[in-house]
């Protein structure tokens, strides 16, 4: 029956069904933010802004790190992407979900990273999840490496950079994307409802 579930969703890109989701679970999907371009030539990935479900006021909403930090109901969240595809991920190994909240909640109206630089004093969307997992639960949640990792040639990441930096780029910073997630064998795979993931 859940193979059936599963089939059904990927052909509509229909939601997780709700009674799947777990608090904690991380959810990843297609933006099609301003920025979003350049991201995804950066890391070779669609799959470019993620954030973390939790129960809240009787609905499974989403705390992401846009402009600023915030909930977002998780219906909402998945209409956002692009072709609603979403991944729902979630670690493998025993942690507090009460404690990842907390942690994640505490960055709450903290401003969006434009310069995804890995202090507290802004912060990204991949950076939220991984902070509160490591804070809360002493796990490393997806690829924490030097931007020159990433594939800085193409003309969108070229522009951004132009954009936001508009001065030498400081390619020692560690960051972490959201694709990263989606490699990382410390995370189930719970959903996707994306062709390109059948089988997975």
């Amino acid at each position: 029956m859940m193979l059936a579930f599963f089939l059904s969703a990927a052909a509509s890109a229909a939601p997780p069904d709700p009674a799947m989701l777990r608090e904690g679970d991380i959810v990843v999907h297609k933006s099609r933010s301003t920025q979003s371009a350049a991201l995804a030539a950066a890391t070779h990935s669609p799959y470019t802004h993620t954030g973390l479900v939790f129960r809240r006021q009787g609905t499974w909403q989403v705390l992401e790190a846009v402009q600023p930090v915030r909930w977002t109901a998780l219906a909402d969240w998945v209409r956002r992407g692009r072709d609603q595809h979403i991944v729902v991920l979630r670690p493998k190994a025993p942690f507090d979900a009460t404690k990842v909240r907390a942690a994640a909640e505490a960055y709450l109206g903290r401003s969006y990273d434009l310069l995804f630089a890995w202090s507290d004093d802004r912060i990204y969307c991949s950076e939220l999840v991984y902070k509160a997992y490591d804070q809360a639960a002493d796990l490393q949640l997806g690829a924490l490496v030097p931007l020159s990792t990433f594939d800085l040639e193409p003309e969108p990441v070229q522009a951004l950079i132009r954009q936001r930096v508009g001065r030498s780029l400081n390619r020692s910073e560690p960051v972490v994307a959201p694709a990263s997630l989606l490699e990382d064998e410390d995370l189930h795979w719970v959903f996707s409802n994306d062709p390109a993931h059948a089988g997975r």
